[in-house]
């Protein structure tokens, strides 16, 4: 019996050193969790609202007035060399992918509101256009391109002024606005 009691004694103290060292490193954890916080100027607040203040401050870095019409002037580039690419694969008798592959970035950057207005004013109109336009052979684009396209291209505030300058666009969005029969997902 003796034993018995001495085992559960035993028994006893090395549970409760266990606990004591459970509670120690709960407390220890809480102490340096404190000391981060505390350390970083942000007490009490939420680390959701953190992370959105940073994203806020990301987002209000402004583009200067040059920046914009260097990447509008950029983008209208690299839509004419996409068209230029395509137009050669498909008298090539290739196929035309190069406007597929390059669709995301393009879309991306036209979606971007800053730069739109310099777009429209350096002659983005007929890029636009020039991807909406059938291939030499006569074909019509990836319905993908075109229904992307013709997307950004309602989102946009394009001036009469503009469509009137540029007519190329008013005119072929008038086709795919008469073949819509024929082509439904667009």
């Amino acid at each position: 019996m003796a034993a018995l009691e001495a085992k559960l004694k035993s028994i006893d103290t090395q549970a409760s050193g266990a606990k004591q060292k459970r509670e120690g490193k709960a407390a220890s954890k809480a102490a340096s969790k404190t000391a981060r916080v505390s350390s970083k100027d942000e007490v009490n607040q939420h680390p959701t609202i953190l992370a959105l203040e940073k994203a806020a401050k990301r987002r209000k870095i402004e583009m200067t007035d040059e920046e914009r019409q260097k990447a509008a002037h950029d983008l209208i580039l690299q839509m004419k060399k996409v068209v230029i690419q395509d137009n050669e694969s498909n008298i090539a008798r290739k196929p035309a992918l190069q406007k597929l592959l390059n669709l995301d970035p393009v879309t991306k950057e036209l979606r971007r509101i800053p730069i739109q207005d310099h777009f429209i004013e350096s002659g983005g109109c007929t890029a636009l256009a020039d991807w909406l336009y059938p291939l030499p052979d006569g074909t019509y684009p990836n319905v993908k391109v075109v229904s992307e396209m013709l997307h950004v291209v309602d989102t946009m505030h394009i001036e009469a002024v503009f469509l009137e300058k540029e007519p190329k666009l008013v005119r072929t969005v008038k086709v795919y606005a008469k073949n819509r029969a024929n082509m439904p997902q667009v």
